[in-house]
C-alpha cells in the first residue's frame, strides 16, 4: 500500500467521523428544541402553583436519585381531571373522598455509558441531582373547571434521564383525561367519562 492510499484512507476515516459527530450534535439540537416545546406547554396558563410535600432527594442506586411529592387538591363536582405525563408509569383510581391525591415519584438518572470516554457522561452527586430533580416538576392548575397535572421536565442531556411516575385518587364521578407519550397507563374502578392516549 503506498503512502498517498493510506493518507486517503485517514482522510476518508476522519471525514466520515466529522460527519457522524455532526449528526449527533444536531440530533441533539434538535432533541433539545423538542424538549423545550413541550416543556413550555408545561408552564403556561394562571392558577399555576407549587403544591405539597416533598421528600428529601435519597440515591436508590448508584446513579439514580428519587424525590417523592404528595399532596391532595379539593376537586368539587363536576371538576375534569387532566393528566400529561411525557416519562413516567400513570396509574388513576378512585375513592371515596371529594378531593384528588397526588403521589408522584420523581427520578434521574446519570448515565455514564458511552459518553463517559468523551467526559461527557457521569455518574452525578447528590448537589446534581438535587439540581436536576428541582427542574423535573409536577406543576398542578386549577381553573376554567380542570384540575390540570402536568409534567415539566429539564432541558434534555443525553447523560441524564427523567422520570415521573403518578399514583392518583379522584372521586369515581370525576371526568378524567391522561396523556402520557413514554410510560403505562394505568385507570381502575371510575364511573365518568375517561379518555387516554399512550
Amino acid at each position: 500500500m503506498s503512502t498517498l492510499d493510506f493518507t486517503n484512507q485517514r482522510r476518508v476515516s476522519w471525514g466520515l467521523f466529522l460527519t457522524v459527530m455532526f449528526a449527533v450534535i444536531c440530533g441533539m439540537i434538535v432533541g433539545n428544541a423538542l424538549i423545550d416545546q413541550r416543556s413550555s406547554f408545561a408552564t403556561e396558563g394562571a392558577g399555576q402553583e407549587r403544591f405539597g410535600t416533598y421528600s428529601p432527594v435519597e440515591e436508590v442506586s448508584d446513579g439514580t436519585y428519587r424525590q417523592v411529592m404528595e399532596t391532595e387538591i379539593a376537586a368539587p363536582t363536576g371538576t375534569r381531571v387532566v393528566l400529561h405525563n411525557s416519562n413516567g408509569q400513570t396509574k388513576v383510581s378512585s375513592w371515596e373522598k371529594a378531593t384528588v391525591w397526588v403521589h408522584a415519584k420523581k427520578q434521574v438518572h446519570f448515565q455514564s455509558g458511552w459518553l463517559g470516554f468523551l467526559g461527557l457522561g457521569g455518574g452525578g452527586n447528590l448537589s446534581e441531582a438535587k439540581k436536576e430533580l428541582d427542574q423535573t416538576e409536577v406543576v398542578i392548575e386549577q381553573g376554567d373547571g380542570e384540575l390540570r397535572i402536568l409534567t415539566k421536565f429539564p432541558k434534555w442531556r443525553s447523560e441524564v434521564s427523567s422520570s415521573i411516575d403518578y399514583e392518583i385518587l379522584i372521586p369515581k364521578h370525576l371526568a378524567l383525561e391522561v396523556e402520557s407519550s413514554n410510560g403505562s397507563v394505568e385507570i381502575e374502578n371510575l364511573e365518568s367519562e375517561v379518555q387516554a392516549k399512550s
